[in-house]
């Protein structure tokens, strides 16, 4: 499709169409999801306990204990489940390291997050009347 579009309406118009629909797909994104993008963390520790309590004290964030088991030595894991933002990532990431540093753990994007602590979804109302805002400020 790009292909074509070369001998059309050139390389230059081609290009600058690509860089305004990512713009456009970033700006949108921004106003319904807002420009805080969180992490989901989920740590696998014997420490557990001293972790949470460390992140809790030092941090400030809530979590969730999951309960887990090995696959292989078929034992019983207790699975800290927490979300952060970039700033909180890294002293996260000495907390559990710090305490130990066998844990394993991992970090993922959290697409969304609603509920206690972070956002809430809006309104069919709401999510309308930003959706139109934009269309209109494009309009301009």
């Amino acid at each position: 499709m790009v292909g074509p579009s070369i001998f059309v309406i050139g390389l230059e118009n081609v290009v600058l169409t690509a860089v305004h629909l990512y713009v456009q797909t970033k700006v949108l994104d921004f106003i319904l999801e807002g420009f805080n993008p969180k992490k989901q963390v989920l740590i696998i520790s014997d420490r557990h306990q001293e972790i949470a309590d460390a992140i809790d004290k030092k941090i400030g964030r809530g979590m969730t204990f999951l309960s887990g088991e090995g696959y292989y030595s078929k034992s019983q894991k207790k699975v800290i489940l927490i979300i952060v933002n970039r700033q909180q990532l890294m002293p996260l990431n000495r907390i559990v390291t710090a305490i130990d540093p066998k844990a394993f753990f991992t970090i993922s994007e959290a697409q969304s997050v609603i509920g206690e602590g972070f956002s809430y979804l809006i309104s069919d109302e709401q999510y309308q009347q930003k959706t139109n805002d934009f269309i209109d400020n494009q309009s301009e």
